[in-house]
């Protein structure tokens, strides 16, 4: 694809001409392109100052050094079994849920989890692989451990997956996994309420528990070309045992960044309706979970194919410690018409005008409502946060203050 550090243009355009949506995909390679070419000059670097021979033993010395470390850290965390039960809301083909059993132990220095008694794995795309799988306690397990320590094959051999292969948490091929970290990262969530009795004072409740995938595609009347956009969208995080939890954000394993209104729509037909917190989203607790998101999605140019692959809607973030659960998420057709509700996962064609609601879960509470700081539900009602209903009813709060026209709880007050 390219020769002597520049693109062969004819090479490039073969691959270009096969893709539905090449605008977009023009650049994931180009920067993909660039990541290998950066690698590769500083993996050139180090062995114009040093010989092969001593850079093989530096790495070794390296893995070897850092298992040692995840060692020493994992036998001072507390030792033994620790383990919890969830769900999913469904695979998208039946309305059965799927269940997860997560068993973390523990022990020697290794920390294992075993995931037997999972649901078997399912003709759609909820599969996660072992490898997957492990991901989500291996982010669990570098949370614990010494911010400093690195990552690399050292600290993932103390690190394992058992239990049988065909779970939808081990699946094996020719299973689907496109939504699998949907499941993978309920999986880190149960890992986190597995360990909360042996370590309530490190474990925050979950947060929104759902990647929330995105897509839609069609003409593009403007450009004349196929357009073809990808989006996972924030929610709540979960309280911690001294903090709430963030509002709007990804979540343990999620990674991916928002993506601002400007940019979208500059970049394909779509406007965006509303994009705002989630009033009395969050968990309550002493420490309340984070708000979560809602983002209306208009199509007032063209027809389109939406899809949705994302979950929530059955199973909302638990809270810890005596804390509340945060909201469920909705999927919604038309809010302001039909207010349709939709199904977790779907594919549909979307007219013209119409509109999409994606609407993310809060996250979970943390401790008793009844123990939460005056200061901070009053700061919670001033940033509308939660409503003067939801401070009454959820906290019980309703000093002669929330009952003042004069009030500073008051909007706009």
């Amino acid at each position: 694809i390219a020769r002597n550090g520049q693109i062969d243009d004819n090479v490039f355009k073969l691959i270009l001409s096969n893709l539905r949506a090449p605008r977009e995909t023009t650049g994931d390679l180009r920067a993909q392109m660039s990541a290998n070419y950066v690698g590769c000059r500083r993996f050139a670097d180090l062995t114009a100052r040093y010989s092969p021979e001593t850079i093989e033993e530096f790495c070794e010395e390296l893995i070897a050094y850092t298992e040692k470390w995840t060692e020493r850290e994992l036998l001072a965390l507390p030792q033994g079994s620790f383990t919890a039960e969830g769900f999913r809301d469904d695979d998208g083909y039946t309305d059965e849920p799927i269940k997860l059993c997560a068993r973390v132990t523990i022990e020697g220095g290794f920390i294992t989890l075993d995931v037997s008694g999972s649901t078997l794995q399912k003709r759609t795309s909820m599969n996660c692989t072992r490898v997957m799988t492990k991901c989500g306690i291996a982010f669990v397990t570098r949370c614990l451990l010494d911010q400093g320590l690195p990552v690399n094959t050292g600290f993932l051999r103390r690190i394992r997956v058992t239990g049988p292969d065909g779970l939808i948490c081990t699946a094996l091929r020719p299973a689907a996994v496109y939504g699998g970290w949907e499941t993978t990262l309920k999986l880190t969530e149960l890992c986190w309420l597995a360990l909360h009795p042996a370590m309530p004072g490190r474990v925050p409740a979950p947060g929104k528990s759902i990647m929330m995938n995105l897509g839609f595609g069609g003409y593009d009347p403007h450009s004349k070309e196929y357009f073809c956009y990808m989006e996972s969208i924030g929610g709540g995080n979960g309280a911690r045992p001294t903090k709430d939890g963030p509002d709007a954000v990804q979540t343990n394993i999620h990674n991916t960044e928002n993506a601002p209104i400007e940019e979208l729509e500059m970049n394909y037909p779509v406007r965006i309706a509303r994009y705002e917190l989630i009033q009395d989203s969050a968990g309550a607790g002493t420490y309340r979970g984070g708000l979560g998101v809602r983002r209306d999605f208009l199509f007032p140019y063209s027809d389109c194919t939406v899809t949705i692959l994302s979950d929530g809607r059955k199973f909302a973030p638990w809270g810890l410690a005596g804390g509340k659960p945060g909201s469920l998420a909705k999927y919604v057709y038309n809010p302001d018409e039909q207010a349709v509700d939709l199904p977790s996962k779907i594919t549909m064609e979307v007219a013209k005008g119409d509109c999409i609601s994606i609407q993310t879960p809060g996250g979970g509470g943390f401790g008793p409502a009844e123990r939460r700081e005056e200061a901070a539900l009053l700061s919670d009602l001033r940033d509308e946060k939660i409503s003067e209903r939801g401070a009454r009813e959820i906290y019980g709060f309703s000093p002669r203050h929330l009952q003042s026209p004069e009030g500073t709880a008051k909007k706009n007050g």
